[in-house]
């Protein structure tokens, strides 16, 4: 069967879009049910984007959910010692930001499990980065590596407590919040400016480049510095100049992820459309040997960015009456259709027409 392009929906096409990408690089399709056993997801609710989980009793007496993650799954069923590359088109059911129930929403993505080495970083890089031209020409993808912004903190000698309310402070680029833990734990020297750099460092390779000293408090910290430069700068190399930003305030829960994080902006979306990042912690948390990276491209931002872009999914609107011809209202209909148009006939005119043609063929009573 022939599909025509023209009657998919955005986020469709997208859909159509990131599969061909993803089997492109080697990848296969990756399949589950709707539901898993609840214990799952309760050992690891802090992984989840919601922790709220539509739950049910099976007919043997397991508690079940409805799935509200792919990631999860994927490495419940991996197995030790065999790597593999899996994309995935899944609903997904969760409590989106700021509703009030719960939402059956399309999510796509890769994954890969195995041992996870540099190649394998810089292609679900390039992944993430082709993935989000798919959706616009103007994204953005943004980089930052938790083995700098955990080493640093780790060596400052900050308390549990202080690190918590950093790494919070980070995140929100709180530039004050930061300085008051910093002085109350009379952190000073390297340690308090590198800190403060990962507040305040936002930008391409060169402009990262130019600050990297201030980050390199020690050995291991630098050597992971120069990785993320060397991969974002094999990135810009590669096609993608423009389109990566280093930003050290992508901070991901530690116990589940480590090494490089990512996430990525298009402009007019709410929020970030795609997340990602390496999350062996997850793996080893879950008794599995290998590593993994992956990220998911939330295609619920992606409808409600083109239902904002474009209101009107018809290119015409034909208006008409009891008294209007039928033969004129066909022909109308068939010479839009024959103009690759999109058509809505009516006798009552949508509140907003704007970007739509409208044909009045309404006639006198």
């Amino acid at each position: 069967m022939i599909i025509n392009d023209s009657v998919l929906k955005a986020e469709e096409k997208i859909i159509f879009s990131l599969r061909s990408l993803y089997e492109k690089f080697g990848y296969k399709p990756f399949k589950i049910k709707k539901f898993e056993e609840y214990d799952l997801y309760a050992k690891n609710k802090d992984f989840l984007v919601s922790g709220n989980v539509i739950t049910f009793t099976d007919i043997d007496g397991k508690l079940m959910a409805l799935k509200p993650d792919v990631t999860l799954s994927i490495v419940k069923n991996s197995v030790d010692d065999k790597p593999c590359k899996l994309y995935y088109n899944e609903n997904v059911y969760r409590v989106t930001k700021g509703a009030t129930s719960y939402k059956e929403i399309m999510q796509a993505g890769v994954e890969i499990i195995g041992d996870i080495d540099a190649y394998l970083v810089y292609e679900m890089l390039s992944l993430s980065a082709l993935s989000l031209a798919t959706v616009s020409n103007e994204y953005l993808l943004n980089i930052s590596d938790l083995g700098i912004v955990s080493g640093i903190t780790g060596a400052s000698n900050l308390t549990e407590n202080g690190k918590k309310r950093v790494l919070d402070g980070i995140t929100c680029k709180n530039e004050k919040q930061v300085k008051d833990v910093l002085n109350e734990e009379n952190i000073t020297g390297k340690y308090y400016d590198a800190i403060l750099a990962l507040v305040n460092i936002y930008g391409n390779y060169s402009e990262v480049f130019s600050k990297r000293e201030v980050l390199c408090v020690n050995e291991e910290v630098s050597s992971r510095v120069d990785f993320l430069l060397s991969t974002v700068k094999l990135l810009d190399d590669n096609g993608f100049n423009g389109k990566t930003r280093i930003d050290f305030s992508i901070i991901l829960d530690t116990n589940y992820y480590n090494g490089i994080v990512f996430n990525g902006v298009v402009p007019g979306a709410n929020g970030y459309v795609l997340s990602g990042g390496q999350y062996d912690n997850l793996m080893k948390k879950m008794g599995k040997k290998q590593g993994a990276i992956g990220f998911a491209v939330y295609l619920d931002v992606l409808q409600k960015l083109s239902n904002e872009v474009k209101k009107n999914a018809q290119d015409l609107v034909i208006l008409y009456n009891e008294n209007t011809s039928l033969i004129k209202i066909a022909n109308a209909v068939k010479k839009a259709q024959e103009n690759n148009q999109t058509v809505l006939v009516t006798k009552i005119a949508p509140s907003d027409l704007s970007g739509v043609n409208l044909l009045d063929l309404t006639e006198g009573k």
